[in-house]
């Protein structure tokens, strides 16, 4: 969350002041906005994609973007740099590294 997202949710908090969901999509406090008629349809194929990505990589990556949004450009290349070690390191990534050689799908 950049800083001026901060502030705005911030504000929102002490004033109790409501914003639209677009508004909140414009600041960058959500990422995507849909239709109530369509809110479990999207949910559930997110959930349905997260489900199929490796759990490993899936926490990884996020400890790896909140532990770097804040950084400068060099120590967060430094830092990511560890994380994709670590990422590479594990039985998913091997899985999934075999499987795209093997043109398949990984398992």
């Amino acid at each position: 969350m950049d800083q001026v997202t901060r502030g705005l949710t911030a504000a929102g908090h002490i004033t109790g002041a409501r914003i639209s969901a677009r508004e909140a999509e414009r600041i960058g406090l959500v990422n995507r906005v849909v239709a109530p008629d369509q809110l479990e349809e999207q949910t559930l194929a997110l959930a349905r994609d997260l489900a199929g990505r490796s759990p490993a990589a899936v926490r990884l990556g996020l400890r790896a973007f909140y532990a770097t949004q804040d950084l400068e450009l060099v120590p967060a290349l430094e830092h990511l740099q560890g994380q994709l070690a670590a990422v590479l390191a594990t039985e998913d990534a091997a899985e999934g590294i075999a499987a795209f050689f093997g043109k398949r799908a990984p398992v």
